[in-house]
C-alpha cells in the first residue's frame, strides 16, 4: 500500500512537472510569456521536491565528507616530484595517492627489479651499470604522519628535519657519483632548490635535485658556528631547537665561548656568573651537538680579554696594569697556575674535543709591569703562548688554536724560535668586506712558512656596532664571500685550511652592553652558513633559507639586501625558533624612530617645551596642550613594544637577560616620555608669568662684554 502510494505520488509529480512545461504529447507550444511562467513554475517544483528530500541529501553529504577525510588522512602522495636526468626536468602532472603499505610494497618491488636488472647487466661496462643504479636507487623513506602521534611538536620537527637532511645527503651523493662517472668535476655539482607555486599558501618551498655547472670558490672542511655566551646565554632548549637547523644548513661544528657562564668550581668558583650553566647543562649541550654531528671546540681566554676574571678582588693581583683588568701579567707565576686550572676545568667537561681555542687576541697591556718591561713585547707574547700551548698538548691531548692578530707583527724567526708553528694553529680573523686590507698577501706568505694548518674567522653578527639590535646581513655576506675567495687563493700555500668559524659576538668585551641577540641574527647566520657550505653565493640560497626558517608562502621570494639589509621585509612572516625576537627588533626600530621624531619635535624643533621653557616654567598652556595631543598614542606604542619584547625574549632567555635588553633598548625612551609628561603638566599649572627679562640661572656664568665694533663719537 505504501509502495503504491509512493509510486502514485512520484507519478503525479512527474505529470505536474510535464504539464507545467506544456511539453506533453500533442501539446501546442505556448507563447513566450507563458513559456517563461512555465519555466518558473518548473524550477519551483524542482526546489520543493529537493526540499522534501533535504534529510536524505544532508545525510549523503555527511557520508561523502567522512569518506573523503578518511581517504585524505590514510593515504600519502606518490613520489612524483621533480626528477632530473641531467638534461631536462620533468614536472609532475598527476599525483596519485596510495596506501602507505602499498607504497612500501611498490618500492620493495622497485628495488628488487633494480637488483635483478643489475645482475643481468653484469656483462656491460661498469660505468653504465653504476649510472643506471644511481638513476633508479632513490627509494623514499617518508614515514606516514601517524608515526608521529606519540611525539611532541618539537620532537616531530627535529625528526622531520633529520629526515630531510638524510634524504638531501642521499640525493647529493647519488648525483655526485653519477656525474663523476660521466666526467663532470665534483665541485660543479650543486643542489638547486625549486619553489612551489605562489598560489600555495601553506606549503614550504620544495627542494629538488638539479645539476648546475657553477663551480664553488672554496668549501671549508670545517664550518663552525661561534656562540659567545658572555652575554645573553640562551636557555638550553634553544640549542635543542637550532642545532638541527644549523646541521641542515651545513655546519659541522660549534665554537663555544663560555666566559663567566661556565660553572667553574673550587678556587675558580667566584668567576662564574649568577646565571651560569650547570655542569649537567654543559654536558647536555655537548651531547646534543654530538647527536647532530657537530664537533665542539671550547674557547677560553688565557691572556687578553680576561676582564671576567681580573675584575674580581681575588684575581686583581694578576693584572699587567693595576687599574686595567684586561690582560694578565705573563711573568707572574700565579698567572699560569690560574690559567692551567681554568683549562683543566674546561677540558674536564670537553674531554673528547680535538681542539681547544685559547684566545690570546688583543693583548693591549703587555710589557708594562716592572718585570715585563725588561723584555720586548713579541718575546713576552710568544714565550707565554708556548707555555700555555705545551700544557694543553701534553695534558689534554688537544691542539691549541689562537687568534692571529698578535702574530701579525712577529717575524718568522721569532715564531720559529718559540716553536709556535708546531704548538698552535692560528685563526686569522677580520670582519670587513676587504679581507686583504688587514691580512695582505705578505702575511699569508709569512704564515705559510710557519704553520702547516690555519683557520679563518668571519662574522654573522656583533661586528658593525656595539649597540645594534639586528645585524647588517649585506656586510656580513660580503665578508664571508671575501673569505671564500681568500681561502681559495691561498689554500695551496698550506697543508690545508682547517675551516672557518662564523663568529657571533654578543658583547664587544665583558664590560660592553649587549649587541645583536642570537635569535634576531639567525637569518644572517643561515645566509652566511649556507654560502660558505656551498662555496659561493647565488640565487638558490634564499629559497633554502626560507625553508629552514619556516617561512610562509606569503614571504618574499627575492632577497634584496641593498634595500633590506636586516631582512625584516624578506623574512617578516617566518616562524623559526626565536622569530618573535626577530620581529620585536623590527617593531623596536619603527617605534624608536617615531619616538625620536616626537621627542625632538617637542624639545628641540618647537619653541614651547625647550630646556629654556622648562628651566623658567615659562610657556603657553595652549601650546603645551597642542604638543602633548599625541602623547598617549606614542606612549601606548612604547608600552605595547615592551610587553611584546618581554614575551618574545622570555621564550629564549632568563629574566636577567630580558631585563638587561629592556633597560638598554626601551627604558631610555620610557624615562624620556615620563619626563616630557611631567614637565608639560608642571608648565600647565602656571596661570601668571613674570615680565621679561626672565631671571638668569644661578649656575649660568655671566656673559663677558662683547665689542660689537660700533664706532661712537
Amino acid at each position: 500500500m505504501n509502495t503504491h502510494r509512493s509510486g502514485l505520488i512520484g507519478q503525479n509529480r512527474s505529470v505536474r512537472f510535464i504539464t507545467a512545461l506544456n511539453i506533453g504529447p500533442g501539446s501546442t507550444p505556448p507563447p513566450d510569456g507563458k513559456m517563461r511562467e512555465n519555466i518558473r513554475n518548473s524550477i519551483y517544483i524542482i526546489i520543493m521536491s529537493l526540499w522534501r528530500r533535504k534529510y536524505f541529501l544532508v545525510s549523503g553529504a555527511i557520508v561523502w565528507t567522512v569518506f573523503y577525510l578518511y581517504l585524505h588522512y590514510t593515504t600519502v602522495p606518490e613520489d612524483n616530484g621533480y626528477t632530473s636526468n641531467g638534461i631536462s626536468v620533468k614536472h609532475p602532472i598527476d599525483i596519485e595517492f596510495v596506501n602507505y603499505n602499498e607504497r612500501i610494497n611498490q618500492q620493495t618491488s622497485k628495488l628488487k627489479s633494480l637488483t635483478k636488472a643489475t645482475e643481468n647487466e653484469n656483462s656491460k661496462s661498469s660505468t653504465k651499470e653504476n649510472v643506471n643504479q644511481i638513476d633508479n636507487a632513490d627509494i623514499s623513506k617518508t614515514m606516514p604522519s601517524d608515526h608521529y602521534k606519540h611525539m611532541t611538536h618539537e620532537e616531530i620537527r627535529i625528526h622531520q628535519m633529520n629526515e630531510k637532511l638524510e634524504k638531501e645527503k642521499h640525493k647529493q651523493k647519488s648525483i655526485r657519483d653519477k656525474y663523476i662517472l660521466q666526467g663532470i668535476k665534483p665541485t660543479s655539482i650543486v643542489v638547486k632548490p625549486k619553489m612551489k607555486s605562489s598560489s600555495d599558501e601553506t606549503e614550504m618551498p620544495n627542494y629538488s635535485t638539479i645539476v648546475t655547472t657553477k663551480e664553488p670558490l672554496y668549501i671549508p672542511p670545517l664550518r663552525l658556528v661561534h656562540f659567545d655566551l658572555k652575554g645573553a646565554p640562551p636557555k638550553i632548549t634553544y640549542f635543542k631547537s637550532i642545532f638541527p637547523i644549523l646541521k641542515y644548513a651545513g655546519a659541522n661544528g660549534i665554537l663555544i665561548e663560555y666566559e663567566d657562564t661556565f660553572p667553574f668550581w673550587g678556587p675558580l668558583a667566584p668567576i662564574s656568573a649568577g646565571n651560569a650553566y650547570t655542569k649537567k647543562q654543559i654536558r647536555y649541550i655537548v651531547e646534543l651537538a654530538k647527536n647532530h654531528d657537530l664537533i665542539v671546540i671550547p674557547l677560553i681566554q688565557t691572556f687578553g680579554h680576561l676582564e671576567f676574571v681580573l675584575k674580581l678582588p681575588e684575581f686583581k693581583h694578576l693584572r699587567e696594569v693595576e687599574d686595567i683588568p684586561q690582560s694578565v701579567c705573563p711573568t707572574n707565576n700565579a698567572t699560569l697556575v690560574m690559567v692551567k686550572l681554568m683549562i683543566d676545568q674546561i677540558m674536564a667537561l670537553h674531554s673528547d674535543s680535538q681542539w681547544l681555542h685559547i684566545g690570546c687576541d688583543e693583548v693591549y697591556q703587555l710589557g708594562h709591569c716592572s718585570r715585563c718591561s725588561r723584555y720586548d713585547r713579541n718575546s713576552l707574547f710568544l714565550a707565554y703562548v708556548r707555555k700555555v700551548a705545551k700544557y694543553v698538548r701534553e695534558n689534554h691531548n688537544a691542539s691549541p688554536i689562537i687568534w692571529d692578530d698578535m702574530l701579525r707583527h712577529t717575524t718568522v724567526a721569532e715564531m720559529e724560535k718559540y716553536e709556535i708553528g708546531r704548538l698552535v694553529e692560528p685563526m686569522a680573523w677580520t670582519y670587513v668586506e676587504d679581507v686583504y686590507l688587514f691580512l695582505p698577501n705578505s702575511l699569508w706568505e709569512k704564515y705559510s712558512q710557519v704553520f702547516p694548518y690555519i683557520w679563518t674567522a668571519s662574522a654573522f653578527k656583533g661586528a658593525f656596532g656595539e649597540t645594534l639590535t639586528i645585524p647588517d646581513a649585506k656586510r656580513h655576506l660580503e665578508n664571508n664571500k671575501a673569505w671564500l675567495a681568500v681561502m681559495s687563493e691561498n689554500n695551496v700555500a698550506f697543508t690545508g685550511f682547517r675551516g672557518i668559524a662564523l663568529t657571533g659576538w654578543q658583547r664587544y668585551d665583558h664590560f660592553a652592553s649587549l649587541c645583536e641577540l642570537l635569535p634576531a641574527s639567525l637569518p644572517s647566520l643561515l645566509l652566511n652558513l649556507l654560502t660558505v657550505s656551498q662555496g659561493h653565493f647565488d640565487n638558490e640560497i634564499f629559497p633554502k633559507m626560507q625553508e629552514l626558517l619556516e617561512c610562509s608562502s606569503r614571504a618574499h621570494y627575492h632577497l634584496d639586501l641593498e634595500h633590506d639589509p636586516s631582512m625584516w621585509r624578506a623574512l617578516g612572516v617566518c616562524f623559526f625558533p626565536g622569530s618573535a625576537v626577530f620581529r620585536v627588533t623590527l617593531r623596536h626600530n619603527e617605534v624608536a624612530k617615531s619616538l625620536d621624531k616626537f621627542i625632538a619635535d617637542i624639545t628641540t624643533h618647537k619653541g614651547w617645551m625647550t630646556e629654556y621653557n622648562i628651566n623658567h616654567n615659562f610657556s603657553s598652556p595652549l601650546r603645551v596642550n597642542e604638543l602633548l595631543r599625541d602623547f598617549s598614542y606614542y606612549n601606548s606604542s612604547l608600552n605595547m613594544l615592551q610587553e611584546a619584547a618581554v614575551k618574545a625574549l622570555r621564550e629564549v632567555y632568563d629574566d636577567d637577560t630580558v631585563s638587561e635588553w629592556i633597560e638598554l633598548n626601551i627604558y631610555p625612551y620610557t624615562k624620556k616620555m615620563k619626563a616630557i609628561w611631567e614637565q608639560g603638566m608642571r608648565l600647565k599649572k602656571y596661570q601668571v608669568w613674570p615680565r621679561r627679562p626672565l631671571p638668569r640661572l644661578i649656575d649660568l656664568p655671566t656673559p663677558p662684554s662683547i665689542d660689537m665694533g660700533i664706532v661712537t663719537s
